[in-house]
């Protein structure tokens, strides 16, 4: 199963409120804002494979890596994007 974040939520309720009769007047806005956010989604994935790979980064440099190499840099981006592709499915 996979976690969500923040944007995946707010997609998933506006979802629901857009179905909901009680918002009958407000669909427009609200398919407007759910839109706004998918296509924020892109961003986020790419904020969310950066971060992981800094963290990997700094974790090997304190493990005793004395120098950040190059080349580490594909494996450590392959590896942060399948996380972050398994973990929030983005």
């Amino acid at each position: 199963m996979t976690e969500k974040t923040a944007m995946q939520i707010a997609i998933e309720k506006i979802d629901l409120q857009i179905n909901n009769p009680a918002f009958l007047g407000y669909q427009s806005g609200l398919r407007l804002a759910k839109q706004l956010l998918v296509n924020e989604l892109p961003k986020e994935r790419q904020n969310l494979i950066d971060s992981h790979v800094e963290i990997m980064k700094k974790g090997l440099i304190e493990e005793g890596q004395q120098k950040w190499i190059e080349g580490y840099e594909p494996l450590i981006r392959q590896t942060a994007t399948d996380y972050v592709k398994e973990k929030f499915g983005i």
